[in-house]
C-alpha cells in the first residue's frame, strides 16, 4: 500500500514487525505526523504525533520496543538536537537529553545492542564526523571514537549483529563509496570494501545477516562475513 501522502526528508524506522515514518516534508509544509506499517495487512494506520514540532531532515534508531528521533531542521530553519523516545507499546512519545553533539541535519542514526547511536550530518559550520552513544537506561550521552570516513552528510548505517556500517553520503563538494565497520566493543573503525559507484543520497538496511544499499532502482547486497 502507498505512504498516505507524497513527503521527502522524512524519518523512517522499525520496531518488531512493524514499520513507521514520520515528520518531513510535504511540499513546502513541515510535518510531525507517525503513521505505522503493517505488512500483515498491508495498511497504514497513524499513531501519535510526534510531540517535537513540525521539522524534516533528522535520524532515528530503535531499542527494543522503542524508538528515538532526534535533530533535523525545522519549518523556521532551526537546526535542533533534541531526542524524543516513542514506546510503540503505549504510543507516547517522552523528551529525552539532547544529542550530545551540535545542532545538525542529515546526520545518521544506528543502534548496536541496547545503545544508539548518532554520527555524520552538516551543523551551521559545516559537514561533521563526530559519534555519540546513547544509553536510554542513565539518559545519557558519550562522545565515542569518530567516524573514520571524511566528514559527511547523506550517510546510510545499517547493523549486523554487534558492528555497524556507516558510509555513502556526500561533503565538501565529494561523494563517496566508503563502507566503515564500528566495533562498540573496541570503539574502532575499520574500512570495508567500497560501493562500485559514489552515492549521495540511498537507502541503508539490514536483513539477517547482510546488509543492503539502494541507489535508485538499483540494490547492493554486502556480505560482513
Amino acid at each position: 500500500a502507498d505512504f498516505v501522502d507524497i513527503r521527502e526528508d522524512a524519518v523512517a524506522f522499525a520496531i518488531g514487525n512493524k514499520g513507521y515514518i514520520t515528520t518531513g516534508l510535504l511540499g513546502a509544509y513541515y510535518q510531525r505526523q507517525l503513521y505505522e506499517y503493517d505488512p500483515l495487512t498491508n495498511a497504514w494506520t497513524q499513531k501519535a504525533d510526534n510531540l517535537d514540532i513540525y521539522k524534516a531532515r533528522g535520524t532515528a534508531f530503535t531499542i527494543g520496543t522503542k524508538a528515538y528521533v532526534g535533530t533535523g531542521l525545522t519549518a523556521r530553519a532551526t537546526l535542533k538536537k533534541d531526542l524524543w523516545e516513542y514506546n510503540s507499546v503505549t504510543n507516547l512519545w517522552t523528551q529525552k537529553a539532547d544529542f550530545g553533539g551540535s545542532s545538525r541535519q542529515y546526520s545518521t542514526g544506528f543502534s548496536i545492542g541496547n545503545k544508539g547511536y548518532i554520527s555524520c550530518g552538516a551543523d551551521s559550520t559545516g559537514y561533521k564526523k563526530d559519534v555519540w552513544e546513547y544509553d536510554p537506561q542513565t539518559n545519557i550521552w558519550t562522545q565515542k571514537a569518530d567516524f573514520g570516513g571524511d566528514a559527511r552528510a547523506y550517510a546510510i548505517s545499517f547493523t549486523i549483529g554487534t558492528k555497524a556500517y556507516v558510509g555513502t553520503g556526500a561533503g565538501s563538494s565529494k561523494t563517496f563509496n566508503d563502507i566503515w565497520e564500528y566495533n562498540p566493543a573496541t570503539n574502532t573503525w575499520t574500512q570495508k570494501a567500497e560501493l562500485p559507484s559514489k552515492m549521495a543520497r540511498v537507502t541503508g538496511f539490514a536483513i539477517n545477516d547482510k546488509g543492503y544499499i539502494l541507489h535508485g532502482k538499483t540494490l547492493w547486497q554486502y556480505i560482513p562475513y
